[in-house]
């Protein structure tokens, strides 16, 4: 990656943030192959096994930088978490090190990440077997392939039948986008009736927004709304509160506003940004410094303000990203904050993943 211009702080902070970004997932096995699994054994692979996915921070702006600048590694990594889940027949990692999943965050992010890989070209290990995995994880299976099948979602029946987890907004929303690249993998793949099946439940989305409050909410096991004081309150979200979490729906975001009213919609995301202090480690509003706001910048763009996109994301760049040791607003999450800015610095960043598009700012 070759950039060019006069400003000598801001090539450091690039070159700096897209080395960050180049470290993980770093390499686990030895020159001849092999490498050892969480449970002792010895294997060898004929691609390069790698450890360090943190998945719910990577899938939003890293594994989209890597899937342009360095397929092969996703690639690696694809393998490496097959190859794990195979073994454990489970899930696809989500927070995985050193062949273990820590199960750390929420969702399923290495479902995502496979999806995303697929739909732009990165195809070199079995297909089949990571898209049965896959639908094993979405679908809760009790068994695989005649053994017990340890799930992402195994205690989610109303998930399954009514499309939210009681107790949690964020897990919600994780998993609809999940499904959401089930059902884009599905089309690709040409699996008519899975596609039907997981773009039917994506769109249950709508039923998780409460008129009331005229935000996104948490529902309780009856199916009924949790009372919050205000759009600032976390009740069932994670690392994250009701306002920052209800912009969570990246693969429908002119449905979203539509909901919210597009006016208010389009108000309530300049407040979002305005009251923010993008160099703080954190914030109530926009908070750069954690994942679950990280791209909304781009929204504007598909609301048609193409202006407001190149401002916010601007700003965000020149403020929460400096020299030094304390440069960055927040956790590097293993590349994620650097990845952003690698992104929006060459002049774009995608906004769902398993989507064929981007989203311009200014470079």
């Amino acid at each position: 990656v070759e950039v060019e211009g006069s400003d000598e702080v801001d090539k450091i902070i690039f070159y700096t943030c897209l080395y960050h970004a180049l470290l993980d997932p770093r390499t686990s096995m030895d020159v001849d192959g092999r490498f050892k699994t969480a449970h002792g054994e010895i294997k060898k692979v004929d691609y390069t096994h790698r450890t360090m996915f943190s998945g719910w921070d990577v899938y939003r702006s890293e594994f989209p930088l890597l899937t342009l600048i360095n397929p092969e590694m996703v690639n690696d990594e694809i393998n490496s978490l097959l190859n794990i889940a195979i073994s454990a027949n489970s899930s696809l990692p989500r927070w995985e090190l050193m062949g273990i999943d820590s199960g750390c965050m929420v969702g399923d992010p290495g479902l995502i990440v496979f999806g995303d890989a697929y739909l732009k070209g990165i195809k070199n290990y079995d297909i089949e077997k990571a898209y049965e995995i896959c639908l094993a994880s979405s679908k809760c299976y009790k068994e695989l392939n005649g053994k017990p099948f340890t799930a992402k979602r195994p205690k989610h029946e109303k998930y399954l039948s009514e499309g939210f987890v009681p107790g949690c907004i964020s897990e919600t929303l994780e998993f609809l986008l999940a499904d959401y690249c089930m059902y884009k993998l599905a089309k690709a793949l040409n699996k008519e009736e899975d596609a039907k099946y997981f773009l039917d439940r994506v769109s249950t989305y709508k039923n998780n927004f409460n008129t009331e409050t005229g935000f996104m909410g948490t529902r309780d096991t009856n199916g009924e709304f949790m009372p919050v004081d205000n759009e600032y309150s976390g009740c069932g979200c994670v690392e994250s509160n009701i306002f920052q979490q209800s912009w969570f729906v990246p693969y429908d975001v002119e449905g979203l506003c539509d909901l919210m009213g597009r006016e208010r919609a389009i108000s309530l995301l300049e407040r979002l940004f305005e009251k923010a202090d993008f160099g703080s480690l954190w914030n109530e509003d926009y908070n750069h410094s954690n994942e679950p706001c990280h791209n909304i910048t781009h929204y504007f763009n598909i609301l048609d303000l193409p202006e407001r996109t190149q401002y916010w994301t601007r700003r965000i760049q020149k403020e929460a990203y400096r020299l030094g040791a304390f440069g960055f607003c927040g956790n590097e999450d293993v590349g994620q904050l650097s990845a952003w800015y690698v992104l929006s610095a060459l002049g774009f960043a995608q906004v769902c993943p398993a989507n064929e598009e981007y989203y311009i700012n200014t470079p």
